[in-house]
């Protein structure tokens, strides 16, 4: 048989350490990949969650200022954050931070929407929305530019709580699953060693059995002067060959 050899023994040996060392590879690779996608996706969260609060800067400094840039900063911001949240959609894994990325994106949209008519307000009579006397020389547009600006401060804060809830799961997910690897790492190291150690206390004690029969049996041929005795050490590995040639030598 092949592991009743020396060489099947240690060849065995070395194939679990192979195996062992294999799966402790993989699951150090695993873990870092894992390490990386936690770091990427809060990473684009907290992009998100920046871009967001920069475009309502820009629209508040529109709102002040009346300057058409803080517009563009608003757009720019705006759909810098959605392409954030598209990107961030497919690296999710959890069906609820999936439900919660889609949430934030409904109420962004929603935001954006809002904006655009009250923009066209701000556009339409400047300085004057500021004016005392805005809402009794224009009550419809000025009743409108107030409903629009509490359904964009409502959207908007529903937006930004969505976000954080979103960031407390992701966090809380990824850093479980490394929590998990690193456990996987450990329990991998320890059943290894355990087999490699167990399996070196066989291979010892079984090659050394052999080899202490082996030199029993010369030690008495020595001593006893029987050149004809017939050794038998009751193993098939390369020591019984040795005592086989010398039984055939004997003879």
């Amino acid at each position: 048989m092949f592991l009743a050899t020396i060489k099947g023994k240690l060849t065995l040996l070395l194939a679990v350490l192979v195996i062992g060392f294999s799966i402790l590879g993989y699951e150090s690779i695993k873990s870092g990949s894992d390490g990386k996608m936690a770091a990427t996706r809060l990473m684009n969260i907290g992009l998100i969650e920046a871009r967001m609060a920069e475009s309502m800067m820009e629209l508040r400094g529109f709102q002040i200022f009346l300057k058409e840039e803080r517009v563009k900063g608003f757009e720019t911001y705006y759909q810098e954050a959605i392409k954030l949240l598209d990107e961030l959609l497919p690296t999710i894994r959890s069906e609820k931070s999936q439900s919660l990325v889609k949430g934030v994106k409904k109420n962004l949209q929603e935001w954006h929407e809002l904006n655009i008519p009250r923009v066209d307000i701000l556009k339409k009579y400047g300085v004057l929305v500021n004016d005392a006397g805005f809402a009794q020389s224009h009550p419809t547009d000025h009743a409108t530019l107030i409903k629009l600006t509490s359904d964009s401060a409502r959207s908007f804060d529903g937006a930004m709580k969505t976000v954080k809830e979103l960031s407390a799961m992701v966090k809380k997910n990824n850093f479980d699953t490394l929590e998990n690897d690193e456990i996987m790492s450990l329990i991998v190291i320890g059943v290894n060693a355990l087999v490699v150690i167990g399996l070196c206390f066989v291979l010892i004690n079984s090659i050394g059995a052999s080899i202490g029969k082996a030199k029993s049996g010369i030690e008495r041929i020595r001593h006893e002067k029987a050149l004809n005795l017939k050794l038998d050490i009751g193993s098939r590995d390369e020591m019984n060959d040795i005592v086989q040639m010398q039984n055939t030598l004997d003879r």
